[in-house]
């Protein structure tokens, strides 16, 4: 099974939607259907909306045809990077992971930052190009100078 660890403010939505609490650019919604559908990868919600909106994406999502998975756990102690939850999940699932993908803002990813993070810009939020880069790195398509120096391009 392939995975998408998804974030959502800077995302799925942007400062150009004013960070919409209703998600309400659907454009986003669009780019993240066609990584699902390049890959048949399931949607993993790593976002801090995890813990009292979890319901509310997994509706938003299913209005586009997708669904969440599941969600990471939230470790509450001080300094916890975002990667060490998505660590956690990917060694306590039972399911077999054949590639996972990152979709976020932030690059505090632990070791998986310069090999499975997609870093949007929240200007803007989630876009073609990166859902482009998303796909090679769920299909094993990038190479190693590739994986080293895709997150250097913006729009």
């Amino acid at each position: 099974m392939k995975v998408i660890f998804l974030d959502i403010d800077g995302v799925m939505n942007s400062v150009a939607d004013r960070f919409s609490f209703t998600i309400e650019t659907d454009l986003h919604f669009h780019v993240l259907k066609s990584i699902v559908d390049a890959t048949g990868a399931k949607i993993v919600l790593s976002s801090s909306w995890r813990m009292s909106h979890y319901n509310f994406v997994n509706d938003r999502l299913k209005q586009f045809g997708m669904e969440l998975l599941d969600r990471t756990p939230v470790f509450h102690r001080p300094c916890v990077q975002r990667g060490e939850e998505i660590k956690y999940w990917l060694e306590h699932t039972e399911q077999h992971i054949d590639g996972f993908v990152i979709l976020d803002d932030e690059a505090d990813m632990c070791e998986y930052k310069y090999t499975h993070l997609v870093k949007t810009n929240p200007l803007i939020g989630l876009r073609t190009p990166w859902a482009v880069e998303a796909i090679r790195i769920l299909n094993g398509e990038l190479g190693s100078y590739e994986a080293d120096r895709r997150n250097d391009f913006t729009l």
